[in-house]
């Protein structure tokens, strides 16, 4: 059986039963040996042996031994007189055809010219075939020798009758037809086939996410609806599920009804974000700049001792002692409080923040177990944020669905946890790096490769590293002229950018609950693709070979 582009009968606008009838004689006729490509259409490039701008055949047959036959078929009664061609068809409705040789020879002759221009010459000949007709009998034109002629007659062996016409035409020629070789095959196979890939740039990808994810789906609307029905709501969800958009559209509302509203987290980077989208709107604070300012505005001896040793765990301390005998709750209170990424939250700053509600207040955490990379403070246990109304954010908002679930493998995390958005992108890339020079070099082409093919500016790239202790060493391995983000995962976490990269992986990162949280976070922060790259200069080449394999099957 050929192989048949396309692999099934699409008919036109025009009446094909003769050419579809053909295509299945050709279909089950022909060995596997044979490629027949059906309705090739192009742009006429050579002016010299075509006046037309457009070209067309019906069937292009491509055999690595005997190379190339244009073949026209023409359906119907079929008649020529004084050079006119005409088609009687079924209904006896008479049409003028363009000449079969003539047009056969025009797409011989372009095609060949392609070839040329590519570096390969296949033998290209041409064929006719009336499959309505029977031709023994009848005078044909002098261009038009029967030997190249099909008919009803051809049904039956049609493999060794193409064969014929192509020894038939190349004798007359004084041709001599060679085998070709596999390059030149695939070459006259890619010109006549070529795969079309025109994809999505990254920046394009990250666009149409930011527009199916402008509005509220209606799981988070519903979500929405209840954090105005109870006092204490926990809302938890994977990351990119859209727990910081909700919070920020609970403070906007808040807001907008008159109440005193603290918008709080734990990260600067994005206690700064949310600050510059509230417009001055509602209070925006990381925990520690919250502590701070109350200690300034009630403790004078404390904050000035504070400023002294800059001691963060004892200022927690002495800010909770504040709050819990602050009983003038007057001076500070809150009508809304919202506390985003919660798990960074220890229960007893918890209970601290609830000093600071009025009587009829109420209080939203947010909050992902999984990306809790603090627990050297004992914050690994977030069930003191269930003790209110509970709400689950299942849907994926913010990433592609492959980053989406590369980054849940990473963690082992139940797939049916989360509900895919349905828009796909690329699999993250893995690029494995023989030493720290190594990695730098590798990592600086991956940026300019996203700038240049993926026309992606330096504010739409984010270079994560597992360890804040590198980003300086990095961020002097990085072309100067790179303004785009280099951070740890830790301080990006609550943000997001189209791209991130992840330059420092160890290869041994899969044996590691912490790392495998961090990587985790840190994967989830892209929205259109994720570029990690991988640490082996300690394994032998055997070794390597074997996790290059791993690490795709249980990542990607």
């Amino acid at each position: 059986m050929a192989k048949m582009i396309p692999m099934e009968f699409k008919c036109g606008e025009y009446l094909c039963e003769s050419e579809k009838e053909v295509f299945e004689i050709l279909k089950e006729g022909l060995s596997d040996e044979w490629v027949v490509i059906y309705s090739l259409r192009w742009i006429t490039d050579d002016e010299i042996f075509s006046s037309k701008s457009n070209g067309e055949c019906d069937f292009i047959l491509i055999h690595r031994d005997y190379g190339v036959m244009i073949l026209e078929v023409k359906g119907g009664i079929i008649s020529c007189i004084n050079g006119e061609w005409s088609s009687i068809s079924a209904n006896n409705i008479k049409s003028s055809i363009q000449d079969p040789e003539k047009q056969a020879n025009s797409a011989k002759y372009n095609l060949m010219a392609r070839f040329r221009r590519s570096g390969v010459s296949p033998y290209v000949t041409t064929a006719v075939w009336f499959p309505d007709c029977i031709t023994e009998n009848c005078s044909l034109p002098l261009s038009m020798p029967k030997e190249i002629i099909l008919d009803m007659t051809s049904f039956q062996k049609v493999e060794e009758k193409i064969i014929n016409i192509f020894k038939f035409r190349a004798s007359k020629e004084g041709f001599i037809i060679k085998k070709l070789t596999d390059s030149e095959y695939n070459k006259v196979l890619y010109i006549l086939n070529p795969k079309v890939d025109i994809k999505m740039p990254l920046l394009r990808l990250s666009s149409k996410l930011n527009m199916k994810f402008m509005r509220l789906n209606d799981e988070q609307n519903l979500c929405f609806e209840q954090l105005d029905e109870n006092k204490f709501i926990s809302v938890k969800g994977h990351a990119g599920t859209g727990k910081t958009v909700l919070a920020v559209k609970k403070a906007f509302r808040e807001s907008e009804r008159g109440k005193k509203v603290l918008f709080l987290c734990y990260n600067d980077l994005l206690m700064d974000k949310i600050k510059e989208e509230s417009n001055g709107e509602f209070r925006v604070d990381s925990i520690y700049k919250l502590a701070e300012d109350y200690l300034k505005m009630y403790n004078d001896e404390l904050y000035k001792k504070f400023q002294g040793m800059g001691d963060y765990n004892e200022m927690m301390s002495d800010f909770l002692k504040e709050v819990k005998g602050n009983k003038d709750k007057e001076r500070v209170v809150f009508d809304s409080i919202l506390i985003d990424e919660g798990q960074d939250f220890t229960e007893e700053w918890f209970n601290g923040i609830n000093e600071l509600i009025s009587s009829d207040g109420t209080l939203c955490v947010f909050y992902d177990e999984n990306q809790n990379l603090y627990n050297k403070y004992g914050r690994r246990d977030t069930s003191f944020l269930e003790k209110g109304t509970k709400y689950t954010l299942k849907r994926n908002m913010r990433n592609t669905d492959e980053i989406c679930l590369s980054s849940l493998n990473v963690i082992h995390a139940d797939k049916s946890s989360i509900k895919l958005n349905g828009v796909n992108g690329i699999k993250p890339d893995i690029i494995f790096s023989e030493d720290s020079f190594d990695t730098l070099i590798k990592l600086n082409n991956t940026i300019r490769a996203l700038k240049h093919d993926e026309y992606l500016r330096d504010e739409n790239i984010a270079v994560l590293t597992m360890e804040a202790k590198k980003k300086v060493r990095l961020k002097k391995g990085i072309d100067d002229n790179f303004k785009g983000t280099v951070e740890s995962i830790r301080r990006f976490k609550g943000l997001e950018s189209d791209v991130v990269i992840i330059p420092d992986l160890k290869h041994d990162f899969m044996n590691d609950e912490d790392l495998r949280n961090i990587l985790y976070v840190g994967m989830s922060r892209a929205k259109a693709h994720v570029i990690l790259i991988v640490d082996i200069e300690s394994l032998t080449r055997k070794q390597a070979s074997s996790f290059k394999k791993e690490i795709k099957e249980k990542l990607l």
